[in-house]
């Protein structure tokens, strides 16, 4: 968390700085400031940077677009992977955006499919696809070959939406070329506008929902069918490298929670891990943690295991050596110089490698992995 230079460390190191001023819960992941806005302490103007955690937010719309629900634990976006950007883009071809981010930690790519075609809902659609009349390197009075700029307008009666087809959407990330337009329940619209940047205008009529429509600017469109003849499906494809400490369980999948005594937030982690183990339970998974401090030996291991009731199997026995060796392999598969604490794992029976990275996984990642096994 960045702040301003003229704010003293104890303020941003204060339980009130982790504050919700709206439910009164500490967590470290609730800026405070953000929430309440800039205050005066001690007579003094304290503004703060708008830099957070950087975990990741998904919000879906209630259909009017006047309220949003947070989705983000569901949806598995909710993660410590330090992602830098994503992009929009529907890869399957199924008529339903899905995402892809990239982060600064491995997983370096994270796909994330949406699954909501999947269940019996209305999701009727059409895509666009530009053609700008420029035909030439220097500047004319065509719109540039992309059509990016353009705006659009989508029409039924008395009923419009509107689209922007756009370059650049975010930090160093760019969407799909094709513009998913979704329709609800309509099965036709009426029109399709097409303003481009020189001024021009585009008007092509009776557009039906599924269409792949390609406009372009100098005249005339394209339509063919959007959705693949054979829709493609998610599968979790188990990785190839094995864990040092190796498949030394039957279950069908092992939760490995890679964890210190003295860690705050591997402490703080505890609640979260019992709540993965309530929710797989009777699902053949189980819980290990192993010790990323090689400086702490059995005796404190033990003792520490002892005096918490621990939601997993704590490895007191791991040699020093086995240790290193699973500190090493997790550097160079999560891309870190330094491991974060805590690091967790997910193997299958042979001990393959499923997921890696900081914090846990989630519920809905777990329930893949058993779905796929």
């Amino acid at each position: 968390m960045r702040q301003d230079e003229n704010i003293g460390g104890e303020i941003s190191k204060s339980e009130a700085w982790d504050r919700d001023p709206q439910t009164g819960i500490v967590d470290n992941l609730v800026d405070a400031r953000v929430e309440a806005g800039d205050e005066m302490i001690d007579g003094k103007l304290r503004v703060h940077s708008l830099s957070g955690h950087e975990r990741n937010k998904l919000y879906l719309n209630d259909g009017t677009g006047s309220n949003f629900s947070d989705q983000s634990g569901l949806s598995g976006l909710d993660d410590e992977s330090d992602g830098r950007a994503f992009a929009i883009f529907d890869y399957d071809r199924d008529g339903w955006s899905d995402i892809v981010s990239v982060n600064a930690m491995n997983p370096l790519t994270r796909l994330f499919r949406n699954e909501m075609g999947d269940e019996d809902r209305s999701g009727n659609f059409i895509a666009l696809s530009f053609r700008g009349g420029n035909r030439t390197a220097t500047s004319s009075d065509w719109s540039n070959r992309d059509g990016y700029g353009a705006r659009v307008e989508v029409r039924r009666g008395k009923e419009m939406i509107e689209r922007e087809h756009r370059c650049g959407q975010g930090y160093g990330s760019q969407n799909s070329a094709v513009m998913i337009v979704g329709l609800g329940d309509w099965e036709e619209v009426d029109e399709v506008i097409v303003r481009w940047p020189s001024g021009r205008k585009s008007i092509v009529s009776r557009v039906k929902q599924g269409e792949w429509l390609t406009v372009d600017e100098r005249g005339g469109e394209e339509r063919k069918p959007y959705r693949r003849d054979v829709k493609s499906k998610q599968k979790s494809l188990p990785g190839k490298a094995v864990f040092p400490l190796g498949p030394q369980s039957k279950a069908r999948l092992t939760v490995w929670k890679g964890m210190a005594t003295w860690c705050p937030a591997c402490a703080r982690y505890r609640p979260y891990f019992e709540h993965l183990k309530a929710m797989t339970q009777g699902l053949d998974v189980e819980f290990r943690g192993f010790p990323l401090d090689e400086t702490e030996g059995r005796e404190a291991l033990v003792a520490y295991q002892n005096n918490h009731n621990l939601p997993y199997d704590l490895q007191t026995d791991l040699s020093m050596l086995d240790r290193k060796k699973a500190e090493v392999f997790l550097e160079r598969w999560i891309g870190a110089a330094e491991l974060p604490y805590p690091t967790s794992v997910v193997t299958n029976q042979r001990g393959e490698i499923l997921w890696a990275g900081a914090g846990a996984p989630t519920v809905s990642e777990l329930r893949r992995f058993l779905a796929a096994e």
